[in-house]
C-alpha cells in the first residue's frame, strides 16, 4: 500500500516479524528482479491465451476480442534520460492488448512516454488470427490496419474526421427517388450531402509499405467504412473495418466498438488499486521493479476474480473495478 522503502520495510516486518536494513531492500530492487517479474508476467499471459472466455452473441465467430491502448505515468525529472516524457520531463508508457471477454492482459509492453503508440507494435504475428482488434485513433494508420489484415486478424477502428477516400461500393440498396448514388464519389462530399442514418460502403485507401533500398512502395486496398449519424452531436461517427456485412452488421458497430471501454476500466484499476501511478524513485531499477509488480498484482487479482466468478450465481456480475477494490482490501489477509 505504501510504495516507499520505509513502507516496504514496515510491511516486510509485519509479514515476517523480522527487521531488515534499508540497504537490503535497495539491494533486492535490482534490474535482475525487474527482469524476473517481467518474465513471470509474460509467462502468465502466454498460459492464459488458451483460457480466454469465448466471445458471445454476434462476436461468437472470433477466438477473442482485443482492445489496443496505452496509459502514461509521470516519473521524477531525474529519470528524463532513461524515460523521456512528453508532457513532463520524464514519463513511462504502458502498452497493452486487453482481452475484453476474458477481462485480462493479452500482451503488455513498457516504454518511455515519447514512444508513439504505433511504434510499440511494429511486429505483429499469427497470434492475431481469428481475433477482433478494437483500435482507437492513436493507432490509426492504413499500414498498421493492413498488417492486421495480412496476419489473419479482423479490426474495427475509429476514423479521422478529415479522411477523404473514394467510395467503390455501396453495401446497402440504393433508395429510389433523389438518393445519391455514392459509388465513385469521395467520402467528405457524400457525408456533407446525404441525410442517411447509416452509410455502409467500401472505400479505396492508399497503403504505404516499409522502405526498401531507400524506396517506399504504395498500393491500393479496399476496406469497409461505416458512418453512423449521431443525433446529439449532429454529425457522423465513422469506423473502418475489414469485416464484410454478413460478419458484422452496421447496426452492431457502435455497440461493438463500445466494448473498448473495458480497457479504460482496467487502466483505472491499475492506477487506483495496483499503484501504477505510485513510482516514487529516481532510480530506473526501482521504477522497473515497481512497474512490473503492479502488472503482476493485477494478474494475481484476476486469478482471484476467476475463482470468485465460479461461485457467483448465474445472472450476477462481478465488475473488474469493484473486484479490484475488494482484492486490495483483502490481499494482506490472503
Amino acid at each position: 500500500a505504501q510504495r516507499t522503502i520505509a513502507g516496504l520495510k514496515g510491511h516486510y516486518h509485519q509479514l515476517t516479524g523480522d527487521w531488515i536494513a534499508r540497504s537490503s531492500i535497495y539491494d533486492r530492487l535490482s534490474l535482475k528482479l525487474a527482469q524476473l517479474l517481467k518474465d513471470i508476467v509474460v509467462d502468465i499471459t502466454k498460459k492464459r491465451m488458451d483460457r480466454s472466455l469465448k466471445p458471445r452473441g454476434h462476436l461468437s465467430r472470433f477466438i477473442r476480442v482485443l482492445a489496443l491502448d496505452s496509459s502514461s505515468t509521470h516519473l521524477p525529472d531525474q529519470l528524463a534520460s532513461k524515460y523521456p516524457g512528453t508532457r513532463t520531463a520524464a514519463g513511462m508508457k504502458l502498452h497493452c492488448l486487453f482481452d475484453i471477454f476474458g477481462g485480462h492482459i493479452h500482451k503488455v509492453k513498457q516504454s518511455s512516454e515519447r514512444v508513439a503508440d504505433l511504434a510499440a507494435w511494429r511486429h505483429l504475428g499469427p497470434w492475431l488470427r481469428g481475433s477482433l482488434l478494437l483500435v482507437d485513433l492513436g493507432y490509426y494508420s492504413y499500414q498498421f490496419l493492413s498488417r492486421v489484415d495480412r496476419n489473419g486478424g479482423a479490426f474495427l477502428s475509429r476514423i479521422k474526421s478529415n479522411i477523404n477516400p473514394r467510395i467503390v461500393k455501396n453495401n446497402r440498396p440504393v433508395r429510389r427517388g433523389l438518393a445519391i448514388d455514392v459509388v465513385g464519389l469521395n467520402l467528405q462530399y457524400v457525408l456533407y450531402n446525404i441525410k442517411r442514418k447509416v452509410l455502409d460502403v467500401n472505400v479505396e485507401v492508399v497503403v504505404k509499405r516499409n522502405k526498401y533500398n531507400g524506396k517506399q512502395s504504395r498500393e491500393k486496398q479496399v476496406f469497409r467504412l461505416i458512418a453512423i449519424y449521431d443525433e446529439e452531436q449532429r454529425g457522423y461517427h465513422g469506423y473502418l473495418t475489414n469485416l464484410p456485412v454478413d460478419e458484422l452488421a452496421a447496426e452492431d458497430v457502435t455497440e461493438t466498438y463500445g466494448l473498448r471501454w473495458q480497457v479504460e476500466i482496467f487502466f483505472k484499476a491499475l492506477r487506483q488499486q495496483h499503484s501504477l501511478d505510485e513510482l516514487p524513485s529516481r532510480k530506473k531499477k526501482v521504477i522497473d521493479c515497481l512497474f512490473w509488480a503492479s502488472i503482476l498484482s493485477s494478474l494475481v487479482s484476476h486469478e482471484g476474480l476467476e475463482l470468485a466468478r465460479e461461485e457467483t450465481p448465474k445472472g450476477r456480475c462481478l465488475p473488474i473495478l469493484r473486484w479490484s477494490k475488494y482484492f486490495a482490501l483483502a490481499v494482506r489477509d490472503l
